[in-house]
C-alpha cells in the first residue's frame, strides 16, 4: 500500500529509530520488530552521506554544540547501502519504512529506495533546494517545524503549494527532552490554518505519553516518537525515547483516545524555546561549497551541499542571492555567506568599557577582535581544543587581559563533574581538567609569556534529571579539588561559576545541584574566602526566579566575593543569554555598579549574549554599545 495514502487514514504512528541503532544494523532491525509488535504504522531512519557528514574539521573549528553533534553522528554512522537492507527488512515484516535525508546525496539514495514519502527534518523546513531535488520522485513530504518561526512555516507552505507537493506539517519542539511549558500545543491550530486544513501531526521529543495524547486532542493525526531498546544507550536520543513496553502503551493509548476527541482550542504564535535556540545553530543548515567556486560565478545546485550549522548562509537565504554572482573565490568545504555575493558595509570598531570584553573561540578570535576593541578576552574551550599548537595563529599583540572558560562537556558527552559518586566520571572529569591546565600552560608559554596567572571559569555542575538533591557536603570536595589544582598548576585561578537551577546540557533540561542556590553559594564563599567567584547575572536571575528569591538582594550578598562577571539578561527559569539592551531598569542599575567595580576594583567582565559571535559579532556589538550608553 502507498504510504502517503495511509497517512491520511485515521491516525498514523511512526517510530523514529534515528541514530538509536548506535551503528549496529541488527539493532536497527530489532527496533523494526519492536515497532511492528507495538502496532506502529511505520519506522523512520536518518540518512547522511559520507561525503558531507564525515568530513574532518580541525579541532575547535566548530561551534561547541555542533562539535558534540558531529561526534554523535560519527560514532553511530552507517553506510547508505546498509539502510537499503534495513528498509527491505521492514518491508518483509509488513511495516512502512521511510527516511529523512540530511543532504542531497542522501536524498538521491532515499528516492532510489522509496519514492512515496520523505521526511523533511526541522533543520530543512526552508531547504527548498532539497525539496526540489525530490519533487519528481516523491509525491508526499512530512515536514517537522521545530526551531522555526511562524513566518518560516508559512513560507515553506507557500513553496510547497506553488510546487504542487502533497505534505503534512508535524508540530515539533526541537529540544531533547522538550519541557512541557515550551511545547505550545495550541500552535497546532495555527498549523491547520497555515496548511489550509491539511492533516497535521506531532513529532514528540517530550518524556512520556501524555503530551502526545494532548496533541491528539488538539487535532494532530500523525505521531512520531523516538524508539529505543535501551534508554541508557549512547547519545542524546535514547533518553527521550520509549522502550518496547512503552511503545505498546503509546500506540494503544493513542488509538483508544482517537475515538474520544474533544473540541480544539484557539491558536497562538509559535515561539522558539531556549533549547531550540541552541539547536537552531547546531542543527540548522548552512550552504557549503562541494567544490571550488571561482569569483564571478552564479551558484547552481550541483556546486553546493549542506552542513548542520546555522552559522553560515541558510538555503532560504541562498534563494534570494542565487541570481547574484560571487564577488570572491570560495574553497571546497567552505560555508557560504552573504558577503560572498554582496560587498559588506564597513564595520566601525566598537570599544569595550574598562576591563570588559567578550567570549571567544580560537576560530573567531582574530576576526572578532578586528571589530571589537576589548580590554579582556575570555577564551571558551571545547574538548576538541585541548591539543597543543591550535592557538599559534592568534593575533595576540593587542591583548590587554585574557582568561579561559573550561569545557562543560568533554569527550563522549561527559558533563564535567569531578566529585561524581561514579568513580569513572570523577576520574575522567579530573583528567580532563588537568588537560585544560596543561593547554593553558602551553598557551601562555607560546603566546602570552608576560601573563603570570589567568582566570579559568569552571562549571561545577553536579546535576540530576528529576530534581535537586541535598549535596552541600560536596562543596567541601569542590574546594579541595580547586586547592589541589592551584597547588599543581599555580598559573591558573579557578573561578566557580554561578549556575541556573535548571540548565541545558546536551539539548536537555537538567537540575543543577551546586552553585545554583544563592544561600549555598554565599556559605561556600564565607567558608572558603580564598576562592574567588565568577557571577553570571543571567544564571543568578533564573535561579532567583526558580527559588522565589529577590535577584538584587542576592546579587548584593554575593558581589564582594566576585572578581569576574558574565553579563547577559534572562527570562523565567530557563531562558538565558538574552541581550543586555532588553534588560529591565533594575538590571541596568546593577550593570552600572558592575562597570564601576571593573574600573575602581580592577574586576573583569564579559558580555555574553547567546550566539553573540554570529553575523560578525553583531550581538556583542549591540550589547557593548548599550553598556557604553550607561
Amino acid at each position: 500500500m502507498i504510504i502517503h495514502r495511509r497517512i491520511n487514514e485515521g491516525i498514523y504512528i511512526i517510530g523514529e529509530i534515528g541514530l538509536n541503532h548506535e551503528g549496529d544494523p541488527k539493532k536497527a532491525c530489532d527496533l523494526v520488530d519492536a515497532a511492528k509488535a507495538a502496532h506502529f504504522d511505520a519506522v523512520k531512519l536518518q540518512l547522511r552521506s559520507p561525503e558531507t557528514f564525515l568530513k574532518v574539521f580541525e579541532a575547535g573549528s566548530r561551534d561547541l554544540g555542533s562539535e558534540i553533534v558531529d561526534h554523535y553522528i560519527r560514532k553511530t554512522f552507517l553506510p547508505l547501502e546498509t539502510y537499503r537492507d534495513i528498509f527491505l527488512y521492514a518491508e518483509s515484516r509488513g511495516i512502512d519504512c521511510f527516511f529523512s535525508a540530511w543532504d542531497l546525496k542522501a536524498a538521491d539514495f532515499a528516492m532510489e529506495v522509496q519514492p512515496n514519502v520523505l521526511k523533511v527534518a526541522s533543520a530543512d523546513l526552508n531547504n527548498y533546494i532539497l525539496m526540489r531535488r525530490v519533487r519528481d520522485y516523491c509525491p508526499f513530504l512530512l515536514v517537522s517545524t521545530g526551531m522555526s518561526t511562524t513566518r518560516d512555516i508559512r513560507d515553506s507552505a507557500k513553496f510547497m503549494e506553488r510546487n504542487s507537493f502533497s505534505y503534512a506539517f508535524l508540530h515539533c519542539h526541537s529540544a531533547y527532552p522538550s519541557p512541557p511549558h515550551h511545547i505550545n500545543l495550541s500552535f497546532i491550530d495555527e498549523l491547520l490554518k497555515i496548511c489550509g486544513g491539511r492533516i497535521v501531526g506531532y513529532s514528540s521529543h517530550d518524556v512520556g505519553l501524555h503530551i502526545s495524547l494532548a496533541a491528539l486532542g488538539k487535532g494532530a493525526r500523525i505521531f512520531e516518537k523516538h524508539i529505543t531498546l535501551d534508554k541508557q544507550g549512547f547519545g542524546n536520543d535514547n533518553a527521550v525515547s520509549i522502550e518496547p513496553p512503552e511503545m505498546v502503551e503509546y500506540s494503544k493509548s493513542l488509538r483508544e483516545a482517537f475515538s474520544a476527541l474533544g473540541k480544539v482550542e484557539e491558536s497562538c504564535i509559535r515561539t522558539l524555546g531556549p533549547g531550540e535556540k541552541s539547536n537552531r545553530i547546531s542543527l540548522g543548515k548552512s550552504v557549503i561549497a562541494n567544490t571550488a567556486i571561482p569569483s564571478g560565478k552564479k551558484i547552481s545546485e550541483d556546486l553546493i551541499d549542506f552542513y548542520p550549522s546555522g552559522e553560515g548562509l541558510s538555503p532560504k537565504q541562498l534563494e534570494k542571492l542565487k541570481s547574484y554572482k560571487t564577488i570572491r573565490s570560495i574553497q571546497a568545504g567552505q560555508m557560504l555567506s552573504e558577503q560572498d555575493f554582496v560587498a559588506a558595509a564597513e564595520l566601525s570598531v566598537v570599544t569595550c568599557p574598562q576591563n570588559c570584553g567578550i567570549p571567544l573561540r580560537y576560530r573567531d578570535f582574530n576576526k572578532l577582535r578586528q571589530i571589537i576593541d576589548t580590554n579582556y578576552d575570555e577564551i571558551h574551550l571545547s574538548a576538541g581544543d585541548l591539543g597543543f599548537g591550535c592557538f599559534e595563529s592568534l593575533n595576540t599583540g593587542s591583548v590587554k587581559g585574557v582568561g579561559f572558560h573550561a569545557p562543560d562537556i568533554y569527550e563522549d558527552n561527559l558533563i564535567f563533574d569531578p566529585l561524581s559518586t561514579d568513580e569513572e566520571i570523577a576520574k575522567r572529569s579530573a583528567d580532563g581538567f588537568k588537560r585544560v591546565c596543561q593547554h593553558i600552560e602551553a598557551f601562555l608559554e607560546s603566546t602570552l609569556r608576560s601573563i603570570e596567572r589567568v582566570n579559568v571559569v569552571t562549571s561545577f555542575s553536579s546535576y540530576s534529571e528529576h530534581g535537586h538533591d541535598s549535596i552541600k557536603k560536596r562543596y567541601d570536595g569542590i574546594a579541595n579539588f580547586i586547592h589541589h589544582m592551584h597547588r599543581d598548576y599555580p598559573f591558573v585561578r579557578i573561578l566557580p561559576q554561578t549556575l541556573p537551577a535548571l540548565a541545558w546540557y546536551l539539548g536537555g533540561q537538567r537540575y543543577v545541584n551546586t552553585f545554583a542556590h544563592p544561600k549555598e553559594i554565599f556559605d561556600f564563599c564565607e567558608l572558603y574566602n580564598s576562592i574567588d567567584l565568577c557571577l553570571d547575572i543571567s544564571h543568578l536571575a533564573m535561579s532567583c526566579e526558580f527559588y522565589g528569591l529577590d535577584f538584587i538582594s542576592s546579587f548584593e550578598e554575593l558581589k564582594n566575593y566576585v572578581i569576574h562577571f558574565h553579563l547577559s539578561s534572562a527570562e523565567g527559569v530557563d531562558d538565558e543569554g538574552l541581550p543586555l539592551y532588553e534588560s529591565n531598569l533594575a538590571t541596568k542599575e546593577l550593570l552600572i555598579s558592575i562597570l564601576d567595580s571593573c574600573k575602581s576594583e580592577n574586576k573583569t567582565a564579559i558580555v555574553e549574549p547567546w550566539h553573540g559571535h554570529l553575523n560578525n559579532g553583531i550581538g556583542f556589538v549591540q550589547d557593548i554599545k548599550f553598556l557604553n550608553s550607561l
